[in-house]
């Protein structure tokens, strides 16, 4: 018998936040997943690198519109339908844990709070609600019997985002960084192979700068225990993400992020490759990679389903290109182009899909949110002086009264 240790789930654009809701139940309960989106009745090719693969590419009900009740049911029909599969009998699930697990899962709305520790780590104004979410699951886990892999598992890894959001509030964490360590030790000593424990313990330390090359040891030894593209990759970011707070070690940083996105291409890779580069004045390269960052979620971003991060980086780097053009270059046509761009999607954002679903009622609130990061008046700016330098001065004028009203507001 082997243990359950990976997950891919394919998914529809349109069925994402449902991906997402089961993705991040499986996160805590220590499984590794990787979410593939495909358009809507695309063939997707079959893999035998992951133990349990999930499939959602047919439109169904929205998150928002569940109770805890269904959530739950959700959940216990996967957990039903993976402890069943007789082409897996070979690996180990306890069914009980994670049925457990699934019950203070959904019965705290998790999946909404730990969504917003990605989304909105900082400056959005729920940060205590999350907390006490997060503080009250811990209790939750911490009691549930017997104890076993999956259960010390996902209360470790609650406990280490309970500290994000004390991160958050700027606040003492609220459970001890080094006894958090330790429980995690003893249980990567109990399963020595399992290289997501080791990945957990690179979160735990990841937000005190006293646990540095702790944190970047911990994400080396969870690559050595887990041979997979995906999982490199992530190890990889986490480990540039360490390097990248200290100017001393951003040549290091970067090469990571590189290694990182040739392992799997992602967006906040290439984001964070075009920042450091920006930084350094390397203007070339950061156009290049923030251009990259724009093509990786422009299916996304057409279908109407950009998570509210996707869209803070979609926006800054459509901004950034801007400035390099306009301040930097004084190349004014292309200056004009990707502030229309962000403009036009800051205008639209309402027009998007995912915080509707996924917040439901709430949604306004968080489009303002995602609204506040950002800044119209520079891109109008933008637009307005590279309109005067190429001498179209309506239309110049036309964006410095646009600036104005931003200014005053």
């Amino acid at each position: 018998m082997r243990d359950f240790k990976t997950l891919r789930i394919v998914s529809s654009i349109e069925n994402r936040i449902k991906s997402s809701f089961f993705a991040e139940f499986f996160r805590f309960c220590g499984i590794y997943v990787v979410e593939d989106l495909v358009a809507e009745n695309e063939s997707v090719a079959s893999s035998e690198e992951y133990d349990f693969t999930l499939y959602f590419t047919n439109l169904t009900k929205n998150i928002s519109e569940l109770n805890g009740e269904e959530k739950l049911q959700w959940l216990l029909d996967i957990i039903d339908s993976f402890s069943k599969d007789e082409s897996n009998s070979e690996i180990r699930f306890e069914k009980d844990a994670f049925c457990a697990i699934a019950t203070i899962y959904a019965s705290g709305n998790l999946s909404k709070y730990l969504a917003n520790i990605q989304y909105y780590r900082i400056n959005y104004g729920k940060q205590e609600e999350t907390l006490q979410a997060l503080m009250s699951a811990y209790k939750q886990l911490s009691v549930l019997e017997p104890r076993n892999r999956t259960i010390e598992y996902a209360t470790l890894y609650c406990a280490s985002k309970a500290n994000v959001a004390c991160y958050a509030l700027n606040e003492l964490f609220v459970y001890d960084i080094e006894r958090l360590s330790k429980e995690c030790l003893q249980l990567i000593r109990t399963y020595p192979s399992f290289g997501n424990v080791w990945a957990l313990r690179g979160l735990i330390y990841e937000y005190d700068a006293e646990y540095g090359s702790e944190a970047v040891n911990a994400f080396r030894k969870a690559m050595e225990c887990e041979k997979n593209d995906n999982f490199t990759s992530e190890m990889l970011y986490m480990m540039a993400k360490r390097y990248r707070a200290y100017d001393a070690n951003r040549k290091d940083a970067i090469e990571f992020y590189e290694k990182s996105n040739q392992a799997k291409p992602s967006y906040k890779t290439m984001y964070h490759l075009a920042m450091l580069l920006f930084k350094q004045e390397n203007y070339s390269e950061a156009i290049r990679w923030f251009c990259s960052v724009i093509d990786n979620l422009t299916k996304k971003n057409k279908a109407g389903y950009l998570d509210p991060l996707e869209c803070e980086y979609y926006y800054k780097s459509n901004s950034l290109l801007a400035y390099i053009y306009c301040v930097r270059l004084k190349n004014y046509e292309p200056a004009i182009d990707c502030a229309l761009n962000a403009y036009n999607f800051i205008e639209k954002l309402e027009e998007n899909k995912f915080f509707k679903n996924l917040y439901g009622e709430e949604n306004k609130e968080y489009l303002k949110v995602s609204k506040g990061r950002t800044s119209l008046e520079k891109i109008c700016q933008y637009l307005a002086v590279s309109n005067r330098e190429l001498r179209r001065f309506d239309e110049s004028e036309k964006w410095w009264a646009k600036a104005s009203e931003f200014y005053n507001d």
